[in-house]
């Protein structure tokens, strides 16, 4: 039981445990507004963005992320706007540029 509370005496467990309730409080808000929203695949979606954004900067021979950030965040606005406009699902949005981008990835 001692090897136990004596993992709560490190600075850096005590920071991890704090960060992780901050993160789990802010998820299962987050979480419940894109399911109603139907933005429910947005993190697999933007996680095979970012996959045909490392493969185009390995191909370039760039950085990864001054590649994969802008491309990330330009992608998340244009799924708002494509879903948006054309009066569809989120998911809908998201499932054109996940398969877009997984194929521009291989």
């Amino acid at each position: 039981m001692s090897g136990i509370l004596e993992i709560f005496s490190y600075p850096f467990v005590i920071r991890a445990l704090i960060a992780g309730a901050l993160i789990s409080i802010c998820a299962s808000i987050l979480g419940v507004i894109l399911v109603l929203k139907h933005y429910s695949l947005i993190g697999h979606g933007l996680s095979e963005i970012g996959f045909a954004s490392l493969g185009i900067a390995s191909a370039l021979k760039t950085p990864a992320m001054i590649i994969a950030a802008p491309s990330v965040i330009i992608a998340s606005f244009a799924i708002m706007f494509v879903s948006q406009k054309f009066k569809t699902a989120g998911d809908i949005a998201i499932a054109i540029a996940s398969s877009f981008a997984l194929a521009l990835g291989i």
